[in-house]
C-alpha cells in the first residue's frame, strides 16, 4: 500500500496516499514509502505496527 512516512516525536507514522489503484498518479507522486501487510492479512488497522520499505532517500524529521 503507497503511504506517506513521517517521523515525529521519536517515532515513524505511515499514513495511505488514498486511493490505490493503478492509474491514481496523485497517490503515487505523495508516496514515500510502502506499508508491507502480509498475505494472510487483510488490512491494517489505525495505530497497528506495520513494516514500511522506505522509497528513494532518508527524509529529514518534521519535529
Amino acid at each position: 500500500i503507497r503511504a506517506f512516512v513521517s517521523f515525529k516525536e521519536g517515532s515513524y507514522f505511515a499514513t495511505t496516499t488514498g486511493d490505490q489503484g493503478s492509474g491514481i498518479l496523485m497517490s503515487m507522486l505523495k508516496a514515500n514509502g510502502l506499508i508491507m501487510i502480509p498475505e494472510a492479512q487483510e488490512i491494517a488497522r489505525v495505530g497497528e505496527k506495520v513494516k514500511v520499505q522506505l522509497l528513494g532517500a532518508p527524509f529529514k524529521s518534521s519535529e
